[in-house]
């Protein structure tokens, strides 16, 4: 228990020079320089300018890819912008603290006054990253589940998102309520002077470093399996893999801040030792706020002289191709014990994953493939018509509107049954003669 000191009691002038006054003494072999203390603030500010330019950048893209391009309003959009605007407040407060000469700075260099600025921006510093986090990786999972899991089912990767998200909100939501007891008085927290007792910050600060660590290891692995595991080429599953893998800077960023937070000296000069930890907690949040938004990139410059000329192959790659995808399934998901009915099929034909490239227009309703259709993908190699490749003025009606019209016409002569598959772009495709199961005529091509 400290008794400190109550600066209310004291006159103008004596609190205003107690205000002035040094922290404490330097050590031996230290001088001490209240003026023009040595400190790095043009790393500080160079950083913070870069993440945030980053940021912006991505947040913009991701807006256009899904407001304008696909016109997508969903809950982890949402939770994205809260996340931005978590992120504008956590950029602001190391603005303050380069304006308080706080990077590499000592303690000893600084007034009583200039301490306690700096401790209530270091106490505003994570509860704007505990939000930054929570929201955006929130929305990350819950992204991925949308993308990955076909409406209505319930697998092990949707279970597994939704109790991280929960263990998310849980953890971060008992960080900040912990955050609140740290000192008795509350104010003791900036106020150093005030009569009171603290706890170690390092005991808070260190379970969190941790747990966001191993949240970005799951959150970089999750997705793997399933994208190595759907039906499309090496290379494609690499483009795939290599965009929902920007989670790797997010990890590496991460464990610079455990070990920044690990070997941090909390009872001694706390300040200079605070610097590079918290420069670690601005790029992990950052690379977080890239792995909500680069997904969408490839959407946001489809058929632009971006993609042709920078991105290439890798337009194909998120979200459109991996939205139209099939994974790769076992018997028990390919056909039904009781009707041989192609129940996967079925699941992601109706699937707004499946729809975003394979769509509800560009394949017969049928949930499994008939003779007309195998037909037609034999001799259309480019069956699948991508939005990109269309008219401009198809392509203005987006998602809802006619990307491809198939007319089938069937003929009834004696002996067969003729059917003409002809598409309007491609003309006539082939002709079909079926057998009549009542005389035995036989199949002719």
């Amino acid at each position: 228990m400290s008794a400190g000191l109550d600066i209310d009691a004291l006159s103008e002038e004596q609190r205003a020079a107690f205000l002035a006054s040094p922290v404490g003494p330097p050590p031996p072999g230290y001088e001490q320089d209240l003026i023009n203390p040595h400190h790095r603030p043009d790393i500080a500010i160079g950083v913070t300018i870069t993440c945030l330019a980053l940021t912006t950048v991505s947040f913009a893209i991701r807006g256009y890819s899904q407001y304008v391009v696909s016109r997508v309003v969903s809950t982890e959009n949402f939770l994205g912008l809260v996340a931005f605007g978590a992120y504008c407040g956590l950029i602001s407060v190391f603005f303050r603290l380069a304006e308080l000469r706080v990077f590499w700075n000592h303690h000893w260099n600084m007034s009583q006054q200039d301490m306690s600025d700096v401790l209530f921006e270091l106490y505003l510093l994570p509860i704007f990253y505990c939000l930054v986090t929570g929201f955006v990786k929130s929305a990350i999972l819950l992204e991925w589940k949308r993308i990955f899991v076909p409406r209505g089912i319930r697998n092990r990767f949707w279970w597994t998102c939704i109790i991280l998200v929960t263990i998310s909100i849980l953890f971060y939501n008992a960080f900040l309520i912990a955050l609140q007891f740290l000192c008795e008085p509350h104010e003791r927290i900036w106020r150093r002077w005030v009569g009171g007792t603290c706890r170690n910050r390092q005991d808070m600060d260190l379970p969190s470093a941790i747990f966001n660590l191993v949240l970005d290891l799951i959150i970089l692995a999750l997705p793997q399996k399933i994208i190595w595991n759907l039906q499309m080429t090496k290379a494609r599953r690499f483009g795939i893999s290599f965009v929902f893998s920007v989670g790797l800077l997010a990890l590496v960023c991460a464990i610079g801040l455990v070990y920044a937070v690990s070997t941090m000296d909390y009872l001694h000069d706390v300040i200079y030792d605070q610097g590079p930890a918290n420069l670690w907690l601005l790029c992990e949040s950052t690379c977080a706020m890239l792995v909500f938004c680069v997904p969408t990139f490839p959407k946001a410059f489809e058929g632009t002289w971006v993609v042709t000329h920078f991105v290439g192959p890798m337009s194909q790659f998120p979200l459109s191709v991996i939205r139209g995808t099939k994974p790769k399934m076992g018997k028990r998901e390919r056909y039904s014990e009781t009707t041989g009915e192609n129940n996967s099929d079925r699941r992601w034909h109706g699937n707004p994953i499946s729809r975003a490239l394979w769509g509800s227009a560009s394949r017969l309703s049928s949930p499994s493939m008939t003779d007309i259709e195998r037909f037609s993908h034999e001799n259309d190699a480019n069956s699948q018509v991508r939005l990109a490749d269309l008219e401009p003025p198809a392509r203005s009606l987006g998602r809802n509107g006619i990307l491809r019209t198939t007319e089938i016409k069937t003929e009834v002569s004696d002996n067969a049954t003729h059917e003409l598959v002809r598409d309007k772009s491609n003309g006539l495709l082939g002709r079909r003669e079926h057998t009549r199961p009542w005389d035995g005529t036989q199949d002719s091509d």
